[in-house]
């Protein structure tokens, strides 16, 4: 059988700038109505869910962070390991930041298969199929962090 495209189920409406503090973006996110949704009825298999962390760009060399899914307002993120998602990392994020004549500098693009970190919550019941907060927290940030713009953050479902 052919796989069928990826399905964008929520996406931030506005970049999100990431630096010294933890920093999140909500997302509302739809149930699928296009290809997961005809995969899901016709497996009876959850799609896969990946996070797009899209156009990351910076004018230096930033941080990394660490992404978490749903991860409390509060909460110690060494506590929570089964929330976290991946990790952002900044190698090349500079270099493709700029425009040249090879380069549009529109940035990095990850996307973090993000499939096990939902099936985990909905087994705890953390789960709200209608939104979605990602986290990010900087890693070894330094005392004078240097910013990085996320263009978009977004959700799809794939077919397994």
């Amino acid at each position: 059988m052919a796989s069928s495209p990826a399905e964008m189920v929520g996406a931030t409406d506005q970049p999100v700038t990431l630096a010294a503090n933890r920093t999140t973006a909500d997302l509302a996110v739809r149930q699928p109505t296009g290809p997961a949704k005809q995969a899901l009825a016709a497996t009876a298999k959850r799609p896969h869910a990946y996070l797009n962390l899209e156009n990351i760009t910076s004018s230096g060399v930033p941080a990394s962070y660490a992404v978490y899914l749903n991860l409390p307002d509060n909460a110690d993120p060494k506590q929570n390991g089964h929330l976290l998602a991946g990790l952002l990392p900044a190698f090349g994020v500079a270099e493709a930041s700029r425009a040249d004549k090879h380069s549009a500098g529109s940035g990095l693009h990850h996307a973090l298969n993000v499939t096990k970190v939902i099936e985990e919550l909905e087994q705890r019941g953390q789960w709200n199929p209608q939104k979605l907060t990602v986290t990010f927290i900087p890693r070894n940030a330094g005392s004078d962090p240097i910013p990085v713009k996320v263009g978009r953050v977004s959700l799809y479902y794939k077919d397994p």
